[in-house]
């Protein structure tokens, strides 16, 4: 397959100009398709990307639903028994105040959801985590 075939075969499946440019690496369709050795890569990035362009449409009635999942996950105000100071940048503690007010309750605080992110990730990979550990 020649170089411009393979460059017409990528803009058909994304449905791009010839300037687009890849998400993974800020190349353009001409630098990721250059030579043979990268067209296995390419055909990679293009199947990976078909499969995030084809999922279907999220309903309102679903987003609420997710949103209440979150809500129940993350911004369910915990019980923080001897609290410790852990810092973070300004600009995330601003980041994660706009969420904690707009969909968090009354009582519910950046700790809390901090809080709450910590502990679900810990849990998710608690069996990595201690295999890790005892590598």
């Amino acid at each position: 397959m020649t170089h411009e075939e393979k460059v017409e075969v990528f803009k058909k499946r994304f449905n791009q100009p010839n300037n687009f440019s890849s998400q993974r690496r800020g190349e353009t369709v001409d630098d990721v398709v250059g030579d043979d050795e990268q067209s296995n890569e390419v055909t990679e990035v293009a199947e990976s990307n078909v499969s995030t362009l084809t999922t279907k449409r999220t309903t309102p009635k679903q987003r609420r639903d997710q949103m209440d999942g979150y809500r129940q996950t993350f911004l369910i105000p915990p019980k923080i028994v001897d609290r410790q100071t852990v810092f973070i940048s300004r600009e995330l503690r601003d980041e994660l105040d706009l969420i904690v007010r707009r969909l968090g309750g009354r009582k519910m605080s950046v700790s809390g959801f901090v809080q709450n992110v910590i502990c679900d990730h810990l849990a998710q990979y608690a069996e990595d985590i201690e295999y890790w550990r005892k590598m």
